[in-house]
């Protein structure tokens, strides 16, 4: 799969990207967390996730009993969006197919989806905060019903104090799914 996406063109964010970002994490894996698109430090590491974005990551999966070796963490989009702009709806759909098949074979009990990530999954123009107030989200992959909590990215947390208790109550739900 990785090697897949690491010569994949079919959109032109391979064009200009230092390196696909494919993901990480055992598979299968019952948490599967997906963010909208690698970040330059992610980019550089060849993980997604990582720098200050990561360590918060880290110390909120800590919080619920999990680690990031457990999950299998990915992006929408593989490559990153020139100067961290969001990622079109043409390169979205390119790299569908990739998400698509990552989604089959990790076989998640949960999906966490950080931001715009969860509009692109969704297919939906509902806001962050809209979609966390959403009881029993889910989506269909080959005939499973996984479910999904969405919740704002820890980049928006670290900027936003006052949004750190409503991903506590996020990461709570993720939390009982896993132990359910």
């Amino acid at each position: 799969m990785a090697a897949s996406i690491r010569q994949c063109a079919a959109c032109g964010l391979s064009e200009h990207a230092r390196q696909p970002v494919p993901g990480t994490g055992p598979i299968p894996a019952r948490l599967m967390i997906i963010d909208q698109a690698p970040g330059a430090r992610d980019e550089v590491s060849g993980e997604p996730l990582s720098g200050q974005a990561g360590r918060l990551l880290d110390n909120m999966l800590a919080a619920i009993g999990f680690d990031r070796e457990s999950a299998f963490i990915t992006d929408v989009v593989k490559c990153r969006p020139m100067v961290n702009r969001p990622p079109e709806p043409n390169e979205i759909e390119a790299c569908a197919t990739h998400l698509q098949q990552q989604l089959a074979l990790v076989q998640p009990a949960c999906l966490l989806l950080f931001g715009n990530a969860a509009q692109s999954i969704l297919n939906t123009t509902q806001s962050v905060g809209q979609l966390r107030e959403t009881p029993e989200l889910a989506i269909e992959v080959q005939g499973r019903r996984i479910p999904v909590v969405v919740t704002f990215h820890p980049n928006h947390l670290m900027a936003n104090q006052a949004a750190k208790p409503l991903a506590w109550t996020d990461l709570k739900r993720v939390r009982n799914m896993l132990q359910a």
